[in-house]
């Protein structure tokens, strides 16, 4: 069964996503917009984005794309 969208839940999927990200940041954003309270979301999904960005700016875009993420680059 799937957990609540809880706080803690948020939490561990934030964490999931910066520990993921190094080797997979696809699935580390992804992962990250599924997080339920938005401004953790939004800065999650944002800070790793720019990270991409900065180290992919081909890859970050495509993804962005794909998954109808606006974002100010």
């Amino acid at each position: 069964a799937e957990q609540p969208m809880t706080e803690s839940r948020d939490r561990g999927i934030a964490g999931l996503a910066k520990a993921t990200f190094d080797r997979d940041p696809a699935s580390a954003l992804t992962w990250a917009t599924t997080i339920a309270n938005e401004p953790m979301r939004e800065r999650t999904v944002n800070q790793h984005l720019d990270t991409w960005m900065a180290r992919d700016p081909k890859s970050a875009r495509t993804w962005a794309s794909e998954q109808g993420v606006q974002f100010a680059h």
